[in-house]
């Protein structure tokens, strides 16, 4: 029975009946809305509790679409991968729900920027029909105001008691409390779509007179953000370009850049093309919510408008740095370190950079300004040094920015957060930490979300490898909660990548998969999307799952980027016996290619491949020397059990910080996802080869109830004790025996 909601009181009473017949020969299935969605409520939540109170039933709450479920389907009716933009866009419009979603991808068009089909608009104000003249009123205001629903500002504009209205779009599931605001959050409409329909069907006069009370209202309370949409829906562009640049600052500043963007958006729209002020604002703002928001290839368009149009060597200098930024996370490594970076340098250090833009003598504020952007760019460039050099060169890099920013006046909040990680990962742990969570405090005083989304990143970057499964996951957790609140979607994929390592780490290979599959069709930072590709691959491998390791391979492949994960992952399938490619070959192609680490996982896949140790060690050998990890994969193949079994601890703490220092050195090695079998693999080699030796050693050496001397007399069998003394211990726990 489909819709159950849809049913008359007697077809209700009817399935009750049939469900509280024991011996009914048929399974019966049922689906439905909530009961208060239904055409009959009470009959239908009478109902519902009868078949929930039924034995043998099941009940099952379908959830929405994540990520990854949208994108299949997208890939399933469009053909081939989509965009990282298209799956976001397609996601949050429809609110994951596969309905509205099948019915825009099969539409035609561009499925960004597509138009609402007619009948979708027709099927979403569906349950409108037949009710109070009021609700619907209430309903398409609600929707040309915008979201969330500010019920003051409604009230205003349906000049009238609106509460019994609310009541209803909540009961037919329109209107919903924000989720993780509820009870006491704002009303939100249920998914984008809907207002979108909603807004649509309202008539041009009734949209007029909204739009003509909110505005004026927008007027008197001095929102900008509203007094923009509303000018722009009336036709008073000039009022509305103004009020966009301002309403864009303002957005990006309460952690709201898509909205900032959207804003950035209608204000070029709508401002006069000879306004060159505004649009270089415009430019700027669009810029940084771009960044904020994730979206690098739009940052990087609006940024490079701002480089055109900035005025004076500071403003020259702002504009490159946050290029440089973008790049950095479009993998344009070139063009961060050697082309933007060293353009922001060279603005300030020009002959005349601290003078006027027509050549004029510098005032004392234009002096300040040009102080205050070398400082930034001493930030800047220990920032970037952080990404490629050891933290001991970074600490006087860091010092000296944070020297610099204090005498110009400057926050020192960027400067702090490099400093702390340079700390943590130098030694100093305690005091990197502490000086993060007080940057972090600074930035989101003064508005910076980028720095304040580096504060978040580096903490979890220091402190994850040092937390157990249960500690680790909640700072995990509390972080992405952090960035998810304040729209810091830029640092996103970068945190996701260290809570997917540690979850890799303590062992839990479902975590990290569904971690992974978070972010991978959503990711827009081209390099951690290719690692992803990658790790999920391996991830598909240990399962056994080869068909979508393969495509994961091709997916990998597509993106042209050189990634160690991805030739490990070209080991093991190869290793797998899906893919054409000999084993050692590809082990071969590793070398020189990729780091230590990525050697000895390589070198596990191409063993499990049928490769001969002797053949591995000489491939890679020279290149991870005598890392115990490999030493272990080789005795184990060998056969070398005794030996693997000495080498057991060693393989399994290599690399772990020990107390009261710092991680490994290099805070990019800290994002990169270590895969599955690189952590499982030792602890799955080492204990088959102590399973042999035990089965071994149980049936010759047993403690037997007449020899009490070195045990408790039970008879256990005995196990080594200290595989450096030699010596015995019996599994009683006893003392140490001969």
């Amino acid at each position: 029975m489909e819709d159950l909601h849809d049913l008359d009181p007697a077809s209700l009473t009817l399935i009750g009946e049939l469900a509280a017949t024991a011996a009914l020969p048929a399974l019966l299935l049922v689906t439905s809305r909530p009961p208060q969605e239904a055409a009959f409520a009470p009959a239908a939540a009478r109902t519902l509790r009868r078949l929930g109170g039924a034995p043998s039933v099941v009940r099952a709450h379908l959830a929405p679409f994540d990520a990854r479920e949208t994108a299949e389907l997208i890939e399933a009716h469009r053909g081939g991968t989509p965009p990282p933009e298209t799956v976001r866009t397609m996601l949050t419009r429809t609110g994951g729900n596969p309905f509205w979603l099948t019915e825009l991808v099969t539409a035609r068009g561009d499925l960004a920027g597509a138009a609402l089909p007619a009948h979708v608009a027709g099927l979403l104000v569906e349950p409108l029909a037949g009710e109070p003249a009021l609700v619907g009123r209430v309903a398409r205001a609600a929707a040309l105001l915008g979201d969330p629903v500010e019920t003051d500002v409604l009230v205003h504009v349906c000049e009238g008691e609106i509460e019994p209205a609310l009541r209803r779009l909540l009961d037919l599931g329109m209107l919903v409390i924000a989720p993780d605001l509820a009870p006491a959050g704002p009303l939100r409409f249920r998914h984008p779509l809907l207002r979108e329909a909603l807004a649509r069907s309202a008539l041009p006069s009734e949209r007029a007179r909204v739009h003509a009370l909110a505005r004026a209202l927008a007027v008197e309370l001095g929102d900008d953000a509203a007094l923009a949409r509303h000018a722009a829906a009336l036709g008073r562009l000039g009022e509305a370009g103004a009020a966009a640049v301002r309403g864009a600052q303002t957005s990006l500043a309460a952690g709201l850049p898509d909205a900032a963007l959207d804003l950035v958006d209608l204000g070029l729209r709508a401002g006069d093309p000879g306004d060159l002020a505004s649009r270089r604002d415009l430019a700027r703002v669009g810029a940084a919510a771009a960044f904020v928001g994730g979206r690098f290839t739009v940052a990087e368009r609006h940024a490079a408008d701002w480089l055109r149009q900035a005025a004076g060597p500071a403003e020259t200098s702002d504009a490159h740095r946050l290029l440089a930024e973008i790049r950095w996370c479009l993998a344009d490594r070139p063009g961060h370190l050697s082309s933007s970076l060293a353009d922001a340098r060279a603005a300030l250090t020009a002959p005349g950079a601290a003078a006027r833009g027509d050549g004029t003598a510098a005032e004392d504020g234009d002096c300040g300004a040009v102080d205050g952007a070398r400082a930034r760019q001493e930030a800047a460039e220990a920032a970037s040094a952080l990404r490629t050099s050891e933290p001991a060169r970074v600490v006087p890099l860091a010092e000296a920015a944070m020297v610099a920013a204090e005498r110009a006046g400057e926050s020192i909040a960027s400067a702090g957060v490099t400093l702390g990680t340079a700390l943590a990962f130098d030694g100093a742990y305690d005091r990197g930490v502490a000086l993060l969570h007080a940057c972090r405090q600074i930035a989101e005083h003064d508005r910076d979300p980028v720095t304040a989304g580096r504060a978040v990143n580096n903490l979890v970057a220091v402190s994850l490898p040092r937390l157990g499964d249960v500690t680790g996951r909640r700072l995990f957790d509390e972080a992405m909660a952090a960035i998810e609140r304040a729209g810091l979607e830029f640092c996103a994929g970068r945190t996701t990548s260290l809570g997917v390592a540690h979850a890799l780490r303590t062992g839990d290979l479902a975590r990290a998969e569904t971690l992974v599959w978070s972010r991978l069709p959503i990711e827009t930072d081209p390099l951690e999307r290719v690692r992803f590709a990658a790790t999920a691959g391996l991830l598909a491998v240990e399962r056994g799952d080869d068909p979508l390791a393969v495509r994961l391979l091709a997916r990998a492949d597509g993106e042209g980027r050189d990634v160690g994960l991805v030739r490990v992952l070209r080991v093991a399938v190869a290793a797998r016996g899906v893919h054409p490619v000999d084993p050692a070959l590809a082990l071969a192609e590793c070398v020189g290619r990729c780091r230590p680490a990525r050697l000895v996982e390589a070198a596990r896949w191409a063993l499990h491949g049928g490769v001969p140790a002797a053949t591995v060690e000489d491939l890679v050998g020279d290149a991870v020397g005598a890392a115990p990890q490999l030493r272990l994969l080789l005795a184990v193949a060998a056969g070398r059990d005794a030996t693997a079994v000495d080498l057991l601890p060693a393989a399994l703490h290599h690399g772990d910080p020990a107390p009261g220092h710092g991680t490994p050195p290099r805070t990019t090695a800290a994002c990169r996802p270590r895969t599955a079998a690189a952590l499982s693999g030792p602890r799955r080699t080492a204990a088959a080869a102590r399973s042999r030796w035990w089965r071994r050693r149980r049936t010759t050496r047993r403690c037997t109830p007449r020899s009490r001397t070195p045990c408790c007399g039970s008879a256990g069998p005995v196990t080594p004790a200290s595989t450096r003394s030699g010596r015995w211990r019996c599994s009683c726990t006893g003392p140490a025996g001969g």
